[in-house]
Order: C-alpha cells, then structure tokens, then sequence
C-alpha cells in the first residue's frame, strides 16, 4: 500500500495530466501547468508528502518535455511555467504537511480515548453528549450512536440531573467552578435502570466551549469497602452476643447469688450484711455498664426506625454521662429499610457529638434529622468554642473515620465552625445512592455466592 501511494498514484496522476494536456493543447497554448496542479494536488492530498514529490518532480519533466517537444514556445512561458508548478507544489506540501500533522495528532488523541479504561464524555454548554468512548458504552449500556446528542442527564438519577444543570448555568453566568477541574464522587445510572457509584472529573475545552469527563466505576471498590465494614459489624454483633449469653449470664447468676447471700445476713442480723450489700450494688453497677457496652458495640436496631431509636439513646446518654443538654430533632419519622446505612450515619453522629464534647465544650447539641428533596440529611450543632477557638487538631482518627464512612454512602459531609461560636457539621446522603450502595451489596452477595 505504502509503495502504491509512493509511485503508482503520482505516476498515474502525471500521466492522466500529461494526456490531458495533450488532447487539450490547441486550447491551453503555451501553458500546460494548470493541468499538472491537479496531479501534483491528487498526489499529495491522497498520498501523502514523498508521493506530492514524486508527483512535482514527475511533472516539471513532463513539461520540459513539452516544451522540448515545440521548440517555438517561448523560453518565459516553460521558466514561468515551471516557477508556477514548483510554487503550487510547496504550498500544496506544506498544506498536506499540517494535514498530516494534525490528522496523526488526532488519531493519537483517539486511541487514547478508545483504548482508555476510564469512560470518557464530552458534552457542549447545553449538556449535548458529543464524545462517548467505548469505557463508558460498557459502563453505562449505551452504545456511542445512541448517547450522542442526548443531554448528559441520561446517565445520571434525576436529583443529580438538577445539580448539574445547575453547576452549568452557575458556571457560564458566573465563572464560578464548582466540580470544573476537582473530582468528586456521584451516582451513574445506566441503561437497565440501575444506579451505581462513580468517581468524576470534569475539565473544561475553552477553545472548543466544550467539557471533558473522566468517570470511573467505583462499584468493586465500594463492595470490597463495604464487605470490610459489614465483617467489622459481624465482629462487633459477634462479640456483643458473646458478652451477652456468657458474661451477662454468669453476672446475672452473681447478681443473684449476692442477693440471696445478702438477704440471709440480713435475716441472721450478721454485721457483715452491710458489706453484703455493697457488694450486690457494686454488681448491678458493673451489669449496668457492661449492658451499656453490648449497647455501644450494636446500637442500632436491626427495624426501619432503629436510626431514630439510637441517636434518641445517644443523646440521653451524653446528658447523663457528660452533663451537656443534647436534644434530637426530628419533624418527620425517619424509617431506613438498610440497617447498614443507618449504622454508618450513626457512627458518624456518635463521632460529631463525641468531638463536640472532647473539644468544644458546649453547652448544649442539637441532632437534626429529615428528608430534604431526595436527601437524607443529618445535622450536628454545638454552642461551644468552634474549631477556630480550640487548640486541639481536629484531623484525626476521628473525622477521618466520619469521612469514611460518608464516602461509603456517596455522601456529602461538611464541617464548618457557626457564627458566634460552635461547630455545625452536616451529612447529606442522596437517597439514589442509598439504593446504589443496596445493588452493589447485593451484587457482591451474588458473585460471592457464586464462587462457593
């Protein structure tokens, strides 16, 4: 092929010209050259640089050879002639030359695109799918035919469909970027209908007025994480029944034992029946708080209101035991069918108010939890010193395990101090993540039962 392009095109374009110009000469007298152009034109358009040569050299022999041919043609015409033809071969060379350039840089840029394993999306200001290379036709079901020219929230839930259009209009009105070159994690929905979490980044084309997505489907790595939390939430139930049937049983049986000792010295008058009955107290409080640590292990009940139960628990308990009011706030009952998730956002309020105690010192927290629009949303406030006024650093284990958990849930957590003091910390959870996190759960339950 390469050595057709190089001397069978420019060879047949030369000789087309040359026999062209011969039965057209009465009518093109003294100058042959415009036929030529097109030779020299063909050959570098369709074969490239070295055939736009061989076509240029091909032809000024053939027209010296006209000119050879009828000695009566003026000198001027054959030197003009062939000035004109090397002229038109330059610019004809450097036009393919850009063309070449820039058709091979395309392609570059398309095999990247094509053989990339992140799905990559272009879409216009509109939205308008105009990119949809075949990592995102796997991930998403679509084929590039069907995605493109369809609105970009075809591939997204309907809740995070409004925030990007809203992110569109904010930006081209204002400049203001607020995902343009920072990723973040939302939800994808796919062609069968079903939702999944992903990682995006978005880059903007400015001489294009265009936007570059690079998706990536965090699905295993969810169900890996949440196959890790669920065996820790195992553990914790398994140690908690352990506690439970053994060690509450056998002090349960001391408790008794005491009780029975204690109210025979009791009846003998004996002076050890004070001692006695120190000691029964001294058991019922040990029970108490090994209760409370079966409660702290699992304190969300397994039942569509167990979140509300637990955060009502956690703030008496933080009155009891820190002597700070914590009140619970919630208009509308909250019923989560996914115990997993209400146990996440537990550990996350149970974290904020721990370090509001810990660090804030506050006079009073207040537990906030509803719906707003398809959000679950849950807010923590203190009236205490607030982040800027302590100096004890608050990048630790702690809210880096609330900032775990609410990536588990593709939530949204923000943590800022309040005006006139105190912290407010906010965790937003899409419902349509919710469900996302369900079917990959309950995919991962499928492939591993599949394994066995």
């Amino acid at each position: 092929m390469r050595l057709l392009k190089l001397t069978l095109l420019p060879a047949a374009s030369v000789a087309a010209a040359s026999a062209l110009t011969w039965v057209l000469w009465p009518h093109i007298r003294p100058s042959p050259s415009p036929l030529f152009f097109l030779a020299v034109m063909t050959s570098t358009l369709f074969g490239g640089l070295a055939s736009g040569l061989v076509a240029t050299a091909a032809s000024t022999m053939s027209i010296a050879l006209i000119f050879v041919a009828e000695p009566g043609l003026p000198f001027d015409t054959a030197k003009d002639d062939a000035f004109r033809l090397i002229a038109f071969a330059a610019v004809s060379l450097f036009t393919s030359s850009m063309v070449t350039k820039r058709n091979r840089a395309e392609a570059y840029l398309r095999s990247i695109v094509t053989t990339a394993v992140d799905a990559i999306i272009t879409i216009d200001t509109q939205g308008v799918i105009h990119t949809f290379n075949p990592a995102a036709e796997r991930m998403f079901g679509y084929s590039a035919a069907e995605a493109a020219g369809q609105n970009v929230r075809l591939l997204m839930p309907q809740l995070y469909g409004d925030e990007h259009d809203g992110y569109l209009d904010r930006y081209l009105k204002t400049g203001e970027a607020r995902i343009i070159g920072a990723g973040r994690e939302v939800v994808g929905l796919r062609k069968d209908g079903t939702t999944f979490p992903l990682e995006l980044s978005v880059g903007k084309m400015d001489h294009l007025e265009r936007f570059t997505g690079v998706l990536r489907d965090l699905s295993d790595r969810r169900q890996l994480e949440w196959a890790l939390a669920e065996a820790q939430i195992d553990e914790r139930r398994h140690i908690a029944q352990e506690l439970h049937d053994n060690v509450g049983g056998d002090m349960t049986g001391i408790g008794l034992l005491a009780q029975s000792l204690q109210s025979q010295l009791v009846k003998a008058q004996s002076p050890l029946a004070d001692k006695a009955q120190d000691l029964v107290t001294t058991i019922g409080e040990a029970h108490k708080k090994l209760r409370s640590a079966i409660r702290g292990l699992m304190p969300v009940d397994a039942m569509p209101e167990g979140l509300m139960v637990a955060l009502a628990n956690l703030a008496r308990q933080t009155e009891a035991v820190h002597h700070v009011s914590c009140q619970v706030e919630c208009e509308k009952p909250v019923h989560l069918g996914d115990p997993s998730v209400a146990k996440h956002l537990f550990r996350i309020v149970q974290e904020a108010v721990n370090n509001a105690v810990r660090h804030g010192k506050p006079a009073c927290i207040t537990i906030s939890l509803g719906q707003v629009d398809d959000r679950l949303e849950i807010v923590v406030a203190d009236d205490g010193r607030g982040m800027e006024n302590t100096s004890e650093r608050h990048d630790g284990i702690g809210l880096e395990s609330m900032r775990h958990r609410a990536r588990l849930l593709s939530a949204d957590l923000i943590i800022q101090s309040r005006e006139g003091g105190g912290t407010t910390i906010v965790c937003r959870v899409p419902l349509p993540a919710i469900a996302a996190g369900r079917e990959s759960r309950a995919h991962l339950g499928r492939s591993l039962n599949a394994k066995r």
